[in-house]
């Protein structure tokens, strides 16, 4: 009897990719890249990464893109460090406020590309490169605050064991988003909603505020993200999001999924998130440059597409290759050698 058939997907194959980087980071960096010291410094970006790539992840999975990633979080560290004033009787303040403009920012978004019926690349960009620009406006020739509330850097850097509160809250959100998309009414309706709008439509579900809420929660996701790598470097600057553009759809893409929407999986993303993060750590510690880095990722874009289409269409490949596969002339009589 023949054995089983290991069944390889997307997560299967990004798992497998991230066990053999992390062996390699371990070897190259002579037994010191799982010491404690080493992931106290690593995890916290690690964690920012996941939560900003969740984020991306939602709004992907619902057809569209969000390319104000960098510039939400640009903005929300500026904020942090303006209504705080540097006091931690005003850390809660700066962070509710931050997070309701976040939520402004994804309405807008979403209004944008759902009721205006603008290309999510062109609405998204054009709404970060405002931000950008109110940012700059909002912080200042001469930044009067540089550093956040004390309270946060305590709160962001504390660690157990090594991993960080970010990495923490990024496994959290991420095993409450899988439970959202599997077990909830509303989270299948989300991935219906992508899966085929004509069909929404029909059923009388309103497919439209499903993907608003999408971009909502995405800028959500990036706010929170935001505040946690402003606690960790203790000194926000206008460069705070600039690494999170195209790491986010990278991780993402690593996943398996498909730009035009779809079932994402949230574990995936976070094996992608950790790939990058480590990827480009490794990259620092050898280095390279951060040019070179994003060259690297626009790279591991193009593969993990291309990987990702390889196993969606392994079977339709085997069976042409295997000569059973039906012409496209007949639809019927199966190509015969």
């Amino acid at each position: 009897m023949s054995g089983r058939r290991v069944r390889v997907t997307p997560r299967l194959a990004m798992a497998i990719v991230v066990a053999v980087l992390l062996v390699l980071s371990e070897l190259t960096q002579t037994g010191s890249f799982f010491s404690k010291a080493t992931l106290s410094t690593l995890t916290p970006f690690v964690g920012v990464m996941m939560i900003a790539s969740l984020g991306q992840a939602v709004v992907i999975g619902a057809g569209g893109i969000d390319l104000s990633i960098p510039a939400t979080m640009t903005f929300v560290g500026v904020m942090i460090l303006k209504l705080s004033h540097g006091k931690n009787d005003r850390l809660l303040y700066a962070v509710v406020i931050s997070l309701l403009v976040c939520a402004v920012i994804g309405m807008v978004n979403g209004l944008l590309v759902e009721r205006l019926r603008l290309n999510p690349f062109v609405a998204t960009l054009a709404v970060g490169q405002i931000l950008s620009g109110v940012a700059r406006y909002f912080r200042g020739p001469v930044p009067r605050y540089t550093r956040v509330p004390p309270l946060l850097v305590q709160r962001t850097r504390w660690n157990l064991s090594g991993l960080s509160v970010a990495l923490i809250v990024a496994v959290v959100l991420m095993v409450v988003g899988t439970l959202i998309f599997r077990s909830t009414v509303w989270g299948r309706r989300l991935v219906a909603s992508s899966a085929s709008k004509p069909a929404s439509l029909l059923i009388g579900m309103s497919a439209s505020t499903y993907r608003i809420v999408t971009f909502v929660s995405c800028s959500l996701f990036a706010g929170v993200a935001a505040v946690l790598l402003s606690g960790q470097l203790g000194a926000p600057d206008l460069s705070l999001g600039g690494p999170y553009l195209l790491a986010t759809v990278v991780s993402v893409v690593l996943s398996g999924a498909t730009l035009s929407g779809g079932r994402v999986d949230l574990v995936g993303v976070a094996l992608g998130a950790v790939f990058i993060t480590v990827l480009s750590h490794d990259l620092r510690v050898r280095g390279y440059s951060s040019g070179f880095a994003q060259l690297v990722q626009a790279i591991v874009l193009a593969g993990g597409l291309a990987l990702v289409y390889v196993i969606r269409n392994r079977k339709a490949w085997s069976a042409r290759l295997s000569g059973h596969a039906r012409s496209p002339l007949s639809g019927a009589a199966p190509i015969t050698k």
